[in-house]
């Protein structure tokens, strides 16, 4: 039996109404007698609709239902977590009219009525958040039907569900004059599906208009700036015009007195090199003569320091042939010419006296032209 009317059944009893049980007997091993209720009825419509009453008070008191609590349901909601039954003729009504705009629509089917119908919906929501947290909005949606057959959207558990689901939830549950708790708890109620789907579709229809309107607007706006700018950009350029008039009026009066200073200058300039040149020249002119008599000077020096070498060598010279007469006499060699010879012992000194030899040495003997050597056979001493 599905919680829902176990719920409502709860208040019920909470509240005193009367009820009627069916189900069957048990027995404990002590004894104690129990009853499994398979099915439980209130006993008229007043019963039902305390029930509801109550239930609906105190989800209240919850603030399930307060208006602040909801979320906004975003302006243009293009990905769609559809839960509903695939077999149902409201998938499609609201598939036909919210058209082919490039929606993306998820379909998970659930049970809408029946025995699983609460499970079955609340695990839809849950798994929509879980798996696909980037929707825009849920769309919890049924067809038309008796109040038995939407029983199932009074649940409480279903109303907590849609309560806690992070993504928005819009319901479109039955007719216009149905409403139910899951309704109530819902970011957005609308009151059949062919409505939801026209709410959405609406979304983008009012972008649209948004985006239109604003173009326009926008296509004025910028006609009046563009106006605007061509005139300060045409005040502009009169300014700067004027400005720049100013400007080379300016410089040329600069260049004009840069260009007389600038005359003056070369003047002095041009003025001084002249001057410069002509004492260069004076100057050139006096070293010149000063070094011609200086030429002269050196030249007389000159011919008096070859005549004074010469005489000088002259008398050198002479000295020198003197000297070497002289010195020929005490030549070695000029001995050796007349006749003389020179004895040199082992060690290459000139033996002077017999007393340094003895028989057997050798002799190294110089003679004005070659050598010889010999050995000592006698001495006389």
């Amino acid at each position: 039996m599905g919680g829902s009317v176990l719920e409502y059944y709860s208040h019920l009893i909470e509240t005193g109404a009367e009820v009627i049980l069916v189900g069957h007997p048990d027995v404990y091993k002590t004894g104690s007698l129990r009853l499994i209720v398979q099915s439980i009825e209130p006993v008229g419509e007043g019963a039902w609709l305390k029930a509801l009453a109550a239930l609906k008070q105190k989800l209240e008191a919850k603030g399930y239902f307060d208006p602040v609590r909801k979320r906004p349901i975003p302006e243009l909601a293009m990905s769609i977590g559809l839960i509903t039954s695939e077999a149902g003729a409201a998938v499609t009504d609201f598939r036909k009219n919210l058209g082919n705009y490039g929606f993306k629509v998820f379909l998970y089917d659930v049970r809408v009525e029946g025995e699983y119908a609460e499970s079955s919906i609340t695990s839809a929501i849950r798994w929509m958040n879980k798996n696909k947290p980037d929707l825009d909005v849920l769309v919890l949606i049924r067809g038309g039907g008796g109040a038995e057959n939407l029983k199932v959207f009074n649940s409480e558990k279903i109303v907590e569900e849609i309560v806690a689901s992070r993504i928005p939830v819009i319901t479109g549950i039955g007719h216009e004059k149905d409403e139910s708790m899951a309704d109530y708890a819902a970011d957005l109620k609308l009151s059949t599906p062919t409505a939801v789907a026209l709410f959405l579709t609406g979304g983008r229809e009012n972008l649209l208009d948004k985006i239109t309107g604003n173009g326009e607007k926008i296509g004025v706006s910028l006609e009046n700036t563009i106006r605007e700018a061509k005139t300060k950009l045409g005040q502009k350029e009169n300014n700067l015009f004027e400005s720049l008039k100013h400007c080379l009026s300016l410089s040329v009066l600069k260049i004009n007195r840069l260009s007389s200073e600038m005359h003056r200058g070369l003047e002095r300039i041009f003025n001084g090199f002249a001057e410069l040149q002509k004492r260069f020249t004076d100057s050139f002119y006096s070293y010149e003569k000063r070094v011609l008599v200086f030429a002269s000077h050196v030249n007389s020096l000159t011919e008096r320091c070859g005549n004074m070498t010469g005489v000088m060598l002259s008398a050198k010279r002479s000295a020198v042939d003197v000297m070497e007469a002289s010195l020929s006499t005490l030549n070695p060699d000029s001995v050796l010419e007349r006749g003389y010879s020179l004895a040199y012992g082992a060690l290459g000194k000139v033996v002077k006296n017999a007393e340094e030899l003895k028989i057997g040495d050798t002799l190294n003997v110089r003679f004005s032209k070659g050598k010889a050597e010999t050995k000592v056979t006698k001495t006389d001493k």
